[in-house]
Order: structure tokens, then sequence, then C-alpha cells
């Protein structure tokens, strides 16, 4: 009978040391299931604000570039995370019409590529949802901004996104450039002639020859050169009546979103002999982009 008692006082202190070690594990898996998801979260955030840091920094270098001048270039290292991706992307396009008041056919119509660069990562966690976007830098969706002079010739016109396409798991972070649209009027009173230009300033990021169209892995180095700005000017067209420029851009990643973003008026002058002609003038400054 006393063997049979000291037996039981012996096995209490292994149920207690047993029953100590359940809490410690309960209490590991609790504080794993909260904090391991906001660890992971933290870590999601990091890259993409990683990412967004990368982009900003090449902006400020591509736009003191442009005002280095013709053939002035840098290298420099973009960092991507683990399993990141930088890739070269030529597909948002923006049409721009000048249409004719009471005429549905556009008198004017052009249509532009936006390039862009992208950094695609995969995130652990729903930090970024489904067909969610946050901007770093921009005005949302706008792709133009419009100017009341002709003579402001560089701001800050870069547009960095991140983005999460709803058939898509990664998250795009993408440094891409708005147009600049300004207008002149030139008057010729003595021939009754009035001429509006309008003018489309845009940053022209165009692929190297032989260069790679992305590169993947946690950094990448890429060459940016400026090869000076071009000009491209459209024919007069005459107009009869009042016209307003509409510009309709489409995102990929909202699925073909159509967005026309404050249209500009121009009135046709009072007097009825008067001839009215507009014209597109596209300035074009060249940035030439080389992943190695």
């Amino acid at each position: 009978m006393s063997r049979l008692t000291r037996y039981k006082r012996a096995i209490s202190p292994v149920v207690t040391t047993l029953f100590l070690f359940g809490v410690i594990l309960g209490a590991i898996a609790v504080t794993l299931g909260i904090v391991y998801p906001q660890l992971q979260q933290l870590n999601d955030q990091m890259l993409l604000e990683s990412a967004g840091s990368s982009l900003n920094s090449l902006d400020a270098n591509i736009q003191s570039l442009i005002l280095n001048g013709e053939d002035s270039s840098f290298f420099t290292e973009i960092k991507m995370g683990t399993s990141g991706l930088l890739k070269y992307d030529n597909q948002i396009l923006s049409s721009l019409d000048m249409v004719e008041t009471g005429v549905i056919t556009p008198k004017i119509s052009y249509n532009i590529n936006i390039p862009r660069l992208m950094i695609v990562q995969g995130l652990d966690t729903n930090f970024l949802g489904k067909g969610e976007h946050q901007y770093f830098g921009g005005a949302g969706d706008q792709s133009t901004l419009y100017l009341n002079s002709t003579t402001r010739r560089l701001l800050t016109w870069s547009v960095i996104n991140q983005s999460r396409p709803i058939n898509s798991d990664d998250v795009s972070t993408s440094l891409q450039y708005r147009s600049i649209v300004s207008n002149q009027f030139d008057i010729i009173p003595n021939q009754l002639l009035y001429n509006l230009t309008v003018q489309i300033q845009m940053v022209n990021m165009t692929l190297a020859s032989g260069s790679a169209a992305s590169s993947s892995g946690a950094r990448a180095t890429i060459e940016v050169k400026f090869l000076g700005s071009s000009n491209l000017v459209t024919d007069w067209t005459k107009f009869n009546d009042n016209a307003a420029l509409k510009i309709t851009t489409q995102f990929p990643e909202a699925g073909s979103t159509n967005s026309i973003e404050r249209p500009l008026s121009a009135e046709k002058p009072v007097d009825p002999t008067a001839s009215f002609y507009i014209r597109f003038e596209f300035v074009y400054h060249n940035i030439e982009i080389n992943i190695l």
C-alpha cells in the first residue's frame, strides 16, 4: 500500500510538467497566430516601400538627366527583393482627340504609348488587395498635366503607382510619366487668322537596342541615357466651331478602364469671317533604358 502511494506522488510532477509544456505550446501557437501574420504583412510593406523608394530615386535622376542635356547618362541599381522582377512595359495607350462642337468624329486624332518601368513582387499577405492600387507620386490615374503657360518646361510629372491586378497575385510598382498639355494662340489680325497650337510634352522612355526586356533577382543594374528632345508637329486643321481636347487613357491593370481628364476647350473667334486653325505639337524628351 505504501509503495502505491509513493507511485502516485511520483507521477504528479510529470503531469504538472506536461501541463505546463502544453500551456507554453498553446501560448506560442496563439502568439504565432497573431504576431506571425503581422510580421509577414510588415515584410510585404517593407518590400513595397523599397520598390517605391528605388523608382522615386530613379525618377529624380531622370529629371536631373534631362536638365543636364543631351548624351548625359548614369548607372543605377534597382532593388527588387528576393523574388522580384524588373521589366519594361509599353502597354498603356492614350488617344488625343480634338473634337469640334456638333461633330462626332474627331477632326484631329493621335495615339501615344506611355512606357513605364515596373517592379513585380509576390507578396505573402493581402497587404494590397486584388484590384487595388495606391500612389507614391502623381495624381491618381491622371495621364495629363495641364499648364496655363508654355514657358514651364520641366516639373514633377511622374507617377509611381502600386497595383495588384484582379487576375494576379503579384503587386507591380511602376514609374511612368504624365503628358504636359499647354497651348499657344497666334493671331494675325490683318488676315483674320487665329492659330491654336496644342503642345504635348512627354518623357519618352525607350528600351536600348540589345537590352534585356526584364531582369529577375534581388537587384538589377540599369543604364539610363538622355538622347535629347525631338518635335513632331501635325498639319493645321480648320475648325468652323468651338473645339474640345479629349484625352482617353487605357490602363491594362484595370481591364482597359477609360479615363478622360480635364478636357481643354478652345473657343472659335467671334468674328464669323475669321479662320480658326488648330494643330498638335509633340515634344518628346527621349530617355533610353538599358537593363543590364
